[in-house]
């Protein structure tokens, strides 16, 4: 299987039947970053900024940021960048900032909650990013939100930010899009409210398929109910891709189903744009996307939708997936 990924690594990224498929990889840091381009990917898809926080395990400055970001935009030139403004808060805590304990912090002070009562860390990040634009593309992106007045306050910030690199005669990117996280049910619900804000939105599925079936994904206890192939998981998503396409807005679907070969045909036929995985799992996701056509995707889909029980699904998915490489990696 090794050699047959590596033989067409440099492949188009293609169905069976020529539609193109858009990859993008997921990044932690530059290096990262500048091996991307080997994989045929058209970008980076997420860039998580709180990983700079936490590796110095403290709040950097803004000039050590834009340090960072810069980095990240020159490495991936000229493919574009998506930069998630700081998502810190349940399994990501920073020490220095010394919050008091939460009894559920997946549900708590976290992300744009954080950032929006906080202005001058989140002013100093949308300054280092705006910066960082200047030396490439780049997309900035919101996490955590879960109404159009968080949306709206956090653009009002970006507006400031802007204002003041103007003041100081720093170059920017005064058309830098802007996107949002849809990984809450409420941001589902009213994503048609929030298409009308932001150009583009990428949906985070691990947070997603916890909240919408209540279920805490790093708890033991109930790790069997945590269902990415739900059926409440993929009427969402496909919820969300219909409004994206109404509304002109591009639709990412990054987390750890992005980056699953089985769900690679449910996610095209729902109608995702792109897909942002790890920079490994690439060269499997183009290999299997080669191995059916949008029609073989759309019929699978279409058997899916009848199905209720998550199992069921998943062995669907498992049959269309053995069904087409079993052999060649027998």
């Amino acid at each position: 299987m090794k050699d047959l990924l590596q033989e067409e690594e440099s492949l188009p990224a293609l169905t069976k039947d020529g539609e193109k498929v858009v990859f993008l990889a997921n990044a932690d840091s530059a290096d990262e970053v500048r091996k991307i381009h080997r994989y045929g990917c058209e970008g980076v898809g997420l860039f998580r900024t709180e990983s700079v926080f936490l590796r110095k395990n403290e709040i950097p400055s803004e000039d050590e940021q834009f340090e960072e970001y810069r980095q990240i935009v020159e490495a991936a030139d000229p493919l574009p960048v998506t930069i998630r403004t700081l998502d810190l808060g349940g399994d990501k805590i920073l020490d220095s900032i010394g919050r008091e304990k939460e009894e559920n912090p997946f549900m708590g002070f976290r992300a744009i909650r954080y950032c929006l009562r906080h202005p001058d860390v989140f002013l100093s990040q949308l300054r280092a990013i705006l910066r960082a634009s200047a030396y490439g593309s780049a997309k900035v992106m919101f996490p955590m939100v879960s109404g159009v007045g968080e949306l709206e306050r956090a653009k009002e910030f970006l507006s400031t930010a802007k204002r003041q690199l103007r003041e100081r005669q720093i170059e920017f990117d005064d058309k830098i899009e802007v996107g949002c996280m849809i990984e809450t049910p409420s941001a589902v619900t009213i994503c048609d409210m929030l298409a009308s804000e932001v150009d583009f939105f990428s949906v985070g599925t691990n947070d997603l398929v916890q909240y919408l079936l209540a279920v805490d994904r790093i708890n033991n206890e109930i790790a069997y109910l945590y269902e990415p192939h739900h059926p409440a998981v993929i009427r969402s998503l496909g919820r969300v891709f219909e409004i994206g396409e109404e509304h002109g807005v591009e639709v990412t679907v990054c987390g750890e189903i992005a980056g699953d070969p089985h769900f690679l045909p449910l996610l095209l036929a729902l109608g995702a744009n792109s897909l942002s995985a790890a920079s490994p799992m690439l060269p499997e996701l183009k290999f299997f996307a080669r191995r059916f056509t949008l029609g073989d995707a759309l019929d699978l889909l279409d058997r899916i939708r009848i199905r209720k029980r998550p199992a069921e699904i998943n062995q669907s998915l498992t049959d269309f997936y053995e069904e087409r490489v079993s052999d060649l990696i027998s």
